[in-house]
């Protein structure tokens, strides 16, 4: 260790030349990552959806409509005139039309109206149009141009168009209001007005090296473009903070600045190693998810903390003795106050204190397991013209949703058995299939392929249900069970069941299986993190349950007001405020326990309460102000969402660390010196002597 940290200050003008080259190259390489905005493609390839969809598509040019487009005070002319319209734009697969099903040259008052009110209802021509691109925006800004003011348009590809282009409107936008706000934060934590450039310019590099290596990985998601560097700058800063304060505190030992930072990188890098790990292995928990969002944001979560110590360790030492006199210069007396009166408080409410603890933690336990929630994007911003055209169909149309099933074809007996019993459903509003549309007692090969060719293949049977039901739900989630529950009945095997609320079904059953793996492993991981750094039982017991208590508390907030949570971020922040809050008592701990050795317990309680609020407080602060900037700048109610909670996560977390954990190590003072090896607490003799 000594040899490297002499390394780097000998050579701390090419470490920053190598960093800077790096950092250059890395903004160019993240330019060139590849963005997936399409959360259902995250599925594991054995869940019963993606396995179906794959069929289909192999099977029938018409795969799940992804764009609904409804033209209001339309005739069937009209109609048919911008379904040629639509079906020349090049990135259109297929567009269905009610002239797909029934012969419009017909009066449409003859026509069957189950068939027709799916369509054509109140002279409100509805398309279902199934769209194939990677460039979402454009698309959608042509075909809103093509339908004009009056048209409207919903489904799928509006959900990834909003997500394509807040992802890359917004990142650029919130650091812009996080910046100023973590450099406020960091000019309270430090004694110099350069020293929180020199901060937030380690930081950046590390976030410039994660955000450019991304471009090995095949793609990441929007939701992790969306957050991985703002997540960064939070989580990581602390890093930055300790290495500087202990570099102020050195140089008041030594007249050298190199032999100071020599001292205070050496001092301070087993701490850093402790509180990154415990983060790292926190984000890389998340690789352990079977929905494969969660490897995606674990491993770049994971990989920024990796570059954030390495640029922290290496970086920030050579750039701080470059710049040491300029530091010296704009010195400034420290703006945080002396934190003696929160030790005050502490000491004095300890029973209330542990009482509340006691009481609070079934309720928020059970609390945060029974929330409501969400497993798609959500809602659009209130009052888009994408918000306005979703309830414009959906007044006219309802909440409907298509399910499609696919039997093997020629046994019709089966099938229309099976027809009848959907049938009787309340939710199904419409059935097409080739039994319902044709009929058995025709033989497909009478007709052409043009009249067949949306109903039957070479190996299946479709069959189009039209059900009222919203994507997601108890009830749609029921519905759907339901529905493969009856097919399972007629068919033994070879039958697949498509649509975006099945797909939302898997992926809700694929992540409420990971929530107990990933948290699972995430907690042991970094309790034995925890016990292997400090060789201690009792701590990982201490320092874990006050982060878990806090994760609870924070993730009962919804259920308590009656807010429906998504999954992913409930499943996401679990790890995350896990793996980044803990630092905060890993820090108090490493304070308590050497000043324990020279301090008696109650003045080891105060000092330390005062000393730890010092370098915890800034980083919690940050990491709390960012998630709330997050929560109000992203119009993707995702990415909102997981602001707002990391945001309050941080604050609980760091109340718990200052109030409760505390108060644990003093009333628990003797078995933590007793389950912790190499380690031997001031007495009260020796106490008393060396106050005499």
């Amino acid at each position: 260790m000594k040899r490297i940290i002499d390394s780097i200050l000998k050579h701390k003008k090419l470490v920053v030349i190598i960093f800077t080259a790096a950092t250059i190259i890395s903004f160019g390489l993240a330019l060139l990552v590849n963005v997936n905005y399409d959360l259902q493609s995250y599925l594991p390839q054995d869940t019963p959806s993606t396995k179906s969809l794959e069929v289909m598509s192999s099977q029938f040019e018409e795969t799940i409509f992804n764009v609904n487009i409804m033209i209001p005070d339309a005739s069937v002319t009209d109609a048919l005139d911008l379904k040629e319209q639509i079906k020349e734009k090049e990135y259109v697969l297929s567009v269905l039309w009610l002239d797909d099903y029934v012969d419009v040259t017909l009066p449409v008052e003859v026509l069957p109206k189950e068939t027709t009110d799916q369509y054509y209802k109140d002279n409100n021509a509805l398309f279902m149009v199934t769209v194939e691109t990677d460039n979402y925006p454009p698309v959608l800004a042509e075909l809103q141009e093509l339908v004009g003011d009056g048209g409207h348009i919903s489904g799928r590809l509006v959900e990834l168009s909003m997500a394509q282009s807040a992802t890359q409107s917004e990142i650029s936008q919130i650091l812009v209001y996080a910046i100023p706000v973590v450099a406020i934060v960091l000019i309270l934590a430090t004694h110099s007005w350069l020293e929180p450039v020199l901060m937030l310019l380690a930081i950046a590099v590390g976030i410039a090296l994660n955000m450019g290596t991304n471009v090995f990985l095949e793609d990441i998601s929007f939701l992790t473009q969306a957050v991985a560097a703002i997540l960064q700058l939070a989580v990581s800063m602390d890093y930055a903070i300790f290495l500087l304060h202990r570099f102020s505190d050195y140089r008041k030992k030594y007249d050298n600045t190199e032999d100071a930072m020599r001292a205070a990188t050496k001092d301070a890098l087993p701490t850093l190693m402790a509180s990154s790990i415990t983060t790292f292995i926190g984000f890389l928990a998340l690789v352990l998810m079977r929905f494969q969002i969660g490897p995606d944001l674990g491993i770049v979560l994971a990989k920024g903390v990796f570059f954030s110590i390495i640029s922290v360790s290496f970086f920030l030492p050579s750039i701080t003795i470059l710049f040491v006199k300029w530091i010296d210069k704009t010195e400034h007396r420290s703006f945080l106050p002396s934190f003696n009166w929160l030790a005050k408080i502490n000491f004095r409410m300890m029973p209330l204190i542990i009482i509340i603890v006691v009481v609070v933690t079934v309720p928020s336990f059970l609390g945060q397991r029974h929330n409501e929630f969400i497993y798609g994007m959500g809602a659009f911003q209130e009052n888009s013209r994408e918000s306005l055209d979703d309830q414009a169909v959906k007044d006219v149309y309802g909440v409907e949703t298509q399910m499609v099933i696919l039997v093997p074809k020629g046994q019709w007996g089966q099938e229309i058995n099976m027809i009848q019993e959907f049938q009787t459903y309340p939710e199904v509003k419409s059935i097409m299939s080739y039994v319902t549309m044709i009929g058995p007692n025709i033989p497909p090969e009478v007709l052409s392929e043009s009249q067949i060719s949306s109903l039957l293949s070479e190996d299946y049977s479709r069959i189009i249900l039209q059900v009222i039901s919203a994507e997601e739900g108890e009830h749609a989630f029921g519905l759907i069970e339901r529905v493969r529950e009856t097919v399972d009945k007629y068919y033994e095997e070879d039958t697949h069941l498509v649509g975006s609320s099945v797909i939302t079904y898997d992926m809700a059953q694929t992540i409420q299986a990971d929530d107990i793996v990933v948290n699972g492993i995430a907690i042991l991981a970094i309790f034995l993190t925890i016990l292997f750094t400090f060789k201690s039982i009792s701590v990982p017991i201490i320092l874990v349950f006050a982060i878990e208590l806090s994760i609870w508390i924070n993730l009962s907030f919804p259920y308590f007001t009656q807010a429906p949570l998504n999954y992913i971020g409930y499943l996401i922040i679990s790890t995350v405020q896990l793996g980044a809050t803990v630092d905060y008592g890993v820090l108090y701990t490493q304070n308590y326990l050497e000043n324990r050795q020279t301090m008696n317990k109650k003045d080891a309680f105060f000092f330390t309460v005062n000393q730890s609020a010092q370098s915890v407080i800034p980083p919690a602060l940050i990491l709390s102000i960012v998630g709330f900037i997050l929560g109000a700048v992203s119009t993707i109610q995702m990415v909102s969402e997981l602001g707002i909670t990391l945001g309050r996560g941080a604050t609980i977390s760091l109340l718990m660390t200052l109030i409760f954990v505390p108060v644990a190590y003093y009333l628990f003072d003797s078995i933590v010196e007793k389950t912790t090896l190499y380690t031997k607490f001031l007495g009260k003799e020796e106490s008393d002597e060396k106050a005499q």
